[in-house]
């Protein structure tokens, strides 16, 4: 039970000598797959489901990134262990540059 409650949320950083091993490797199991491109469609869809009638500006299109990539940046980070860390980097930094480089196409980009 103990490392179930364990996985539901990251530990912090000066706690994680008293917390499982086996829950700080489940958390980022878990978490693994949320760094991809992926998760960027899947968070994309989520917000069009939410607010089907709200129109969709480059402008607000660059700020839902934006949210999107700052909440991907805290997720990474809250990894616990060096191998999940390992595992993710090369798509992690894949999906930044893309964020990044829709993020300043949009702010360049005259308005539809």
């Amino acid at each position: 039970e103990q490392i179930i409650l364990a996985h539901a949320e990251a530990v912090p950083a000066d706690q994680q000598n008293e917390a499982p091993i086996e829950g700080m490797i489940l958390y980022d199991a878990d978490k693994l797959g949320r760094l991809s491109g992926l998760a960027v469609v899947t968070s994309l869809i989520e917000f069009g489901a939410r607010y089907p009638n709200r129109a969709v500006t480059g402008e607000v299109l660059a700020a839902i990134l934006h949210h999107i990539e700052e909440r991907f940046i805290e997720l990474y980070q809250s990894l616990h262990t060096a191998p999940a860390r390992e595992l993710a980097h090369e798509k992690f930094n894949r999906t930044l540059a893309f964020l990044d480089g829709v993020i300043e196409h949009l702010s360049d980009a005259t308005p539809v």
